[in-house]
């Protein structure tokens, strides 16, 4: 279908990671205004996003943002219609008429300032916007291609022990439920005014109803991309302060009273109270045998104020982020040539003392540096993140290590290795981090014909242990029906289909705005 001021393209769609295809989708790409007026170019995605609805519930046909394709789940798998929303990108600061007296006060004393970023705004792009007010998100994910709304609506998370994820962060979510309507989701306290509302009606063309609620907010912050399209979301952002990354390297034990703990302070050379905490695992043997086979991450936070030897600028990072994917990009020729247990150990050995040190490493920078781009390889990666009671951190990653050595032993080989991190709690309905401290162990790898059956036996070790776990939204989801009750238990899910019920009233709209992941779950 051709609309004004849309290109339509008709392609096989692919997420970035190549765990899902579809053939002949029909993509929109609204073209954003020359205007140099804010209005202006609002206006103009309004009226195309009318039309492209106004197509999509017309025909029943359901339509999925693009987004980055970032996730390895389906839960931005197209049926047939897709939508880039990349022409809508701002991140201002909302202005002081939106913001109620006490929610005024409470930003004043916590010196946080209350951003709206367009929900198809990439990570990497809100972090230099940001710094460039001497603003910073106050976490993220360890990689910067999700886009806002793609990151929430997966529940991806950084390492924050006393903030949580970055759904965790907002304030109010703006939805389009409808091809003339949409809503201002907040929490029951009223951070935001009447006028916040009416300003977006404006704005876009179409009316914005302000709704007050704390279930309906707590269901729009990890909304699974299901409760209509995010047009914007307010952002409480901080003054811009820089990482202090410690990291060293492990050939004993020490790693199991660090997740014991949930702290370092086992450890010498770490701050005793970060806050990030992360433990990366090789869960093989090293060889050499005499290698490090554990990495204990912590970072404190300090204002920037120009501080020397802060790496400010993403382009010139002197060391790579974090992120244990981007190992991946260097394993996957594995996969093509074979390899043996020896060569495989040794490589990864070799990768993961190359990626976080021999000995202990100090880096400091800002987080749109630290939390850079990964090296994904396309096609051939994939992952699953477990996420269990921060009180389980080492009981879950020895079980996890026992059924990895059981799938080697059995001819299965699982060829990467396993990242582990703390996280704050979070009262979204559907966050991950759902437990006061939650702790997530990620197993990323190069994706081979095992590899769904090595997750599935890493899911069914944990359960024979008596560990209850849940899954990061955006990767391999292990019975995740079973998880909704045993993780979130079944007060939430009903909550969330609750929600989704009164945001979108309308079978049509349900049926328009549904992911696939919702009948993977059982959220349908």
């Amino acid at each position: 279908m051709n609309f004004p001021n849309v290109q339509t393209q008709t392609i096989d769609w692919m997420n970035e990671h190549g765990t899902f295809k579809r053939k002949s989708v029909e993509r929109y790409l609204p073209i954003a205004s020359t205007s140099r007026d804010l209005v202006d170019q609002w206006r103009r995605v309004g009226s195309v996003l009318q039309d492209i609805l106004g197509f999509a519930f017309k025909n029943g046909t359901p339509l999925r943002a693009d987004g980055s394709r970032w996730s390895l789940s389906n839960i931005a798998q197209p049926e047939k219609l897709a939508l880039s929303l990349a022409a809508h990108d701002v991140a201002e600061e909302i202005p002081s008429g939106w913001r109620s007296a006490a929610y005024g006060a409470s930003l004043a004393q916590a010196k946080l300032t209350p951003m709206l970023v367009s929900g198809s705004m990439k990570i990497q792009r809100l972090n230099r916007a940001l710094a460039l007010r001497n603003l910073a998100v106050q976490t993220s994910g360890a990689s910067d291609g999700q886009t806002l709304a793609g990151a929430c609506a997966t529940g991806t998370h950084g390492a924050a022990l006393r903030l949580g994820a970055l759904h965790d962060t907002l304030r109010a979510v703006h939805l389009m439920v409808a091809p003339q309507q949409a809503v201002l989701v907040q929490p029951a306290s009223g951070p935001l005014t009447a006028q916040s509302a009416a300003d977006l009606s404006n704005w876009f063309g179409f009316p914005t109803t302000l709704v007050s609620d704390d279930v309906l907010f707590g269901a729009a912050q990890v909304h699974l991309g299901s409760l209509g399209l995010v047009l914007n979301a307010v952002v409480e952002t901080r003054p811009l302060y820089y990482w202090t990354e410690v990291t060293t390297g492990h050939a004993d034990d020490a790693w199991r009273r660090v997740l014991a703990e949930a702290s370092p302070a086992s450890v010498a050379g770490h701050d005793k109270n970060p806050n990030y905490l992360q433990v990366i695992l090789n869960p093989f043997k090293p060889l050499p045998v005499d290698s490090k086979k554990a990495w204990v991450t912590s970072m404190t936070d300090t204002l920037f104020t120009n501080q020397a030897g802060v790496e400010t600028r993403p382009e010139a990072a002197t060391a790579p982020n974090p992120d244990l994917m981007a190992i991946l990009a260097s394993l996957t020729d594995f996969d093509d040539i074979g390899f043996t247990d020896a060569a495989l150990r040794k490589r990864l050995t070799q990768e993961l003392i190359a990626r976080y040190g021999d000995k202990k490493r100090t880096r400091r920078a800002l987080p749109g540096v630290l939390f850079g781009p990964t090296a994904l390889p396309r096609g051939r990666g994939a992952s699953v993140e477990f996420v269990v009671e921060g009180s389980q951190a080492e009981p879950a990653a020895s079980a996890l290590l026992r059924a990895l050595e059981a799938q080697r032993k059995a001819a299965n080989q699982f060829s990467g290795a396993i990242g582990i991190r703390f996280v704050k709690g979070s009262s979204a309905l559907l966050a991950p981090n759902a437990r006061p401290l939650s702790c997530f162990l990620e197993l990323p790898g190069v994706r081979t014909q095992e590899i769904a059956g090595i997750y599935a036996a890493c899911g069914k070790a944990l359960t024979a242990q008596g560990i209850p776990f849940g899954c990061h939204w955006g990767q391999h989801l292990v019975e995740i029906k079973k998880r909704l009750s045993t993780w979130w238990g079944d007060s939430r899910a009903q909550a969330w289909r609750n929600a989704r019920a009164e945001l979108l009233p309308d079978a049509k709209a349900r049926a328009v705005f549904a992911s696939p992941i919702l009948k993977t779950a059982g959220l349908g």
